[in-house]
């Protein structure tokens, strides 16, 4: 006996195989588009650090940097959806020592920045930070 198609049965089992394969493929995207987010609000934290250490190093107070900053920045550890926290603590003296057995100081100041990964509807899931060294040479000309 010729057979010149597909059973009923075949023909259902084929097509819970690709919606299998469909759903696995949705889940993947979402989770993608999750990822990437993340990433987007990292990176810019990222810069945002990044900002802040030029500002501190040419010699603005931490509060006049959060000020001028382009985001909304706050002085906070837990900072609220849709602002990041930007701290900085003690400097330090630390004495060097160059290849040539010369000395010379430096100053070396911490810099946290934290933000929150929000969910889709705004919610703060968690608070991520990152932390810095600011090390610069101990003599620095004050900017009002």
């Amino acid at each position: 006996m010729k057979k010149d198609g597909f059973s009923l049965l075949e023909a259902m089992i084929a097509a819970g195989i690709v919606a299998i394969g469909l759903t696995a493929a949705a889940s993947l995207v979402g989770a993608l588009m999750a990822k990437e987010e993340i990433n987007s609000v990292s990176l810019r934290a990222a810069n945002l650090q990044e900002q802040a250490v030029v500002l501190y190093r040419l010699g603005l107070a931490p509060a006049r940097i959060r000020e001028i900053l382009p985001e909304n920045v706050s002085g906070t550890v837990t900072p609220a959806a849709g602002t990041y926290g930007l701290s900085f603590g003690s400097s330090a003296a630390v004495s060097c020592t160059a290849s040539d057995g010369s000395t010379f100081a430096v100053t070396a100041t911490p810099c946290t920045l934290a933000y929150p990964i929000t969910a889709p509807d705004g919610s703060v899931l968690s608070h991520r930070s990152n932390s810095v060294t600011i090390v610069m040479p101990a003599t620095v000309w004050p900017v009002p």
